[in-house]
This record gives C-alpha cells, structure tokens and sequence, in this order.
C-alpha cells in the first residue's frame, strides 16, 4: 500500500524564495520496491491478456490463404495509389499557389479533395495490409509444435509380435 505525503521544500533563489510542493510516495508494504513493480506489471499485463479479439482477425488467424492473398491484393492497392502521389501534391500546389481563387473555382478544389480521398484510401490498404500481416505472424507464431518425437514404445510393434500377442 503507497501512501501520498506532501513535503514542502523551501528554495532560495538570488532574488526571491519560492516554495514547491513534491508528492513523495512512501511505501507501507514491507515488500521490496522491485516486488511492488512486478505485481503491477502482472495486472497490467493480465489487463491485455483479458482483451478480446474480433471475429475478423480471428477468422484471418484461421484461414491463412485468404489472409495471405488478401494482403497481396491491399499491398498491390497501396502501391499503385501512392505511386506518383508526391508528384500529383506537388502540381496541385503547384496550380492552387499561381492561380489563387480562379483555380479553386476552376476544379483546384475539387482535384485537392480527390488527392486527399485517393491518400485515405491508401492509407486504408495500408492498415489492412498490416492487419493481415498481424493476423498471419499471430498463426506463425502461437502454431502448435508438431511432434516429431518418436512413436511411444507401445505404438512399435512388429507384425510378428503382434500375431504373437493375439
């Protein structure tokens, strides 16, 4: 158990006192600072391990194919709308700064809101591109172990033996 303490630490400065007010934390507990750390690191912890999935990424987890050729398809989407992105900025600015409110008027606007819509768009792939990355590192990376240990001496048996057995 911590307990908050105000002290009051009195300063002298060359032209004036100040006073400031710290909040030193004084521990109740007879347990060692680094035990105290390491409970509240566990129930955080716990905190996440309680959070839930959703059935999307979970259905990713499961179907590694679909997730792999989506993420194909999201990265070859994000590639293409970010492919001249900067040059088409550039010349929009470019138009918009030399002639002011008549290339607002004339489709300026319009042309900006479309860079600004395609850059979203990009930025979606991106994020589901990632997602799917996510998904497919989850499935690598809780994958059960296959055993490759040798069968139980139970499970050998020699078809001689077995007829023997019977």
């Amino acid at each position: 158990m911590w307990l908050a303490a105000k002290a009051v630490i009195a300063g002298a400065d060359a032209t004036r006192q100040t006073q400031s007010t710290d909040i030193i934390l004084i521990s109740q507990c007879y347990t060692w600072p680094s035990q105290s750390w390491a409970i509240m690191r566990s129930r955080r912890l716990n905190l996440r391990a309680e959070m839930t999935r959703t059935r999307l990424f979970d259905w990713m987890v499961r179907h590694s194919k679909s997730t792999f050729v989506f993420m194909v398809f999201a990265f070859i989407a994000f590639g293409v709308l970010t492919l001249n992105m900067v040059s088409y900025v550039v010349a929009n600015a470019d138009y918009l700064l030399t002639y002011k409110w008549m290339a607002f008027v004339d489709g300026g606007a319009r042309q900006l809101l479309e860079i600004w819509l395609t850059t979203f768009l990009a930025l979606g792939c991106y994020l589901v591109f990632k997602l799917c990355e996510h998904a497919l590192i989850e499935r690598v990376a809780h994958q059960p172990q296959e055993a490759h240990h040798a069968a139980p001496v139970a499970e050998i048996v020699e078809p001689e033996a077995n007829s023997a057995l019977h």
